[in-house]
């Protein structure tokens, strides 16, 4: 699936640009429900993918609780259309 695949992916790049914390991000993030990690190869950006209809909120929660020095930038929403952020207007 293509969580697993991301997943994968991630921790591949992990040899040419390391992300400390991935490893817990993968891991806490798959215990709270996530289905697999996405990482910008060029940067320093996680994500996590969520099966449609989670609620996001435990789920970053739990993530700020168990990895030091976290920011939460953004949920966004995937379709198999392309990406589509959610917006208040």
């Amino acid at each position: 699936d293509i969580g697993k695949a991301a997943s994968i992916s991630a921790f591949c790049n992990q040899k040419i640009l390391y992300k400390k914390q991935l490893d817990d991000f993968y891991r806490v993030g798959g215990a709270a429900g996530g289905k697999g990690v996405v990482c910008a190869h060029s940067g320093t950006v996680l994500g996590l993918i969520l099966p449609h209809g989670t609620d996001e909120t435990p789920v970053r929660q739990a993530l700020e609780k168990e990895i030091r020095n976290i920011t939460f930038l953004d949920y966004v929403s995937v379709t198999n259309q392309g990406m589509r952020i959610a917006s208040d207007s």
